[in-house]
């Protein structure tokens, strides 16, 4: 009975592993994930026409010197790449992702970067509906309080995080 239950579980496990039920699912997921990574990633207006991710989930893109890699890349571009998944993954997962927390989410862009981020976190959160329901965002740009619903100012006095008295108050757009 034991040499059964033994072959039974590896069979379990055989079925669910990487090469099984996984293989699958990332195969079928893989399409999407990199459909709604390029559309994002092409928001940030670099020179870049396609975003690549194989069987392994290994990523690239494609520009005008070819085939580049995530490790040849700028900074700046792998983070909007970065973020480009991100947001492709929330979206593939609409409905079972209830936040994203970004941390410095716009280390290495420029300027035009975080305007161009601003106006994906807008369309993803008010022109096209709530993909994700709630977005928490800590940055030192204030370019991203365009695209807040709330925002709080966070200071260091004297070693300790406190909320200044004259930003104590949250501020709600509507």
């Amino acid at each position: 009975r034991i040499d059964r239950f033994i072959q039974i579980l590896n069979k379990i496990r055989q079925t669910y592993s990487k090469d099984g039920a996984q293989k699958v699912i990332r195969a079928r997921a893989r399409p999407l994930l990199e459909r709604f990574t390029r559309e994002s990633f092409e928001r940030f207006n670099l020179e870049y026409s396609d975003v690549k991710i194989d069987d392994d989930y290994n990523i690239a893109v494609a520009g005008p010197q070819g085939i580049r890699s995530i490790d040849q890349i700028s900074g700046g571009e792998r983070v909007a790449l970065a973020i480009a998944l991100r947001l492709a993954i929330a979206r593939l997962l609409a409905g079972k992702v209830e936040a994203l927390i970004l941390d410095e989410p716009t280390t290495h862009l420029d300027e035009e970067r975080r305007k161009e981020l601003v106006s994906i976190m807008n369309s993803f959160f008010r022109e096209g509906g709530r993909i994700i329901p709630q977005m928490i965002v800590i940055t030192h740009h204030e370019e991203l309080e365009e695209a807040a619903d709330v925002i709080y100012n966070i200071r260091k006095v004297e070693g300790y995080s406190t909320v200044t008295s004259a930003e104590a108050t949250q501020l709600i757009r509507q």
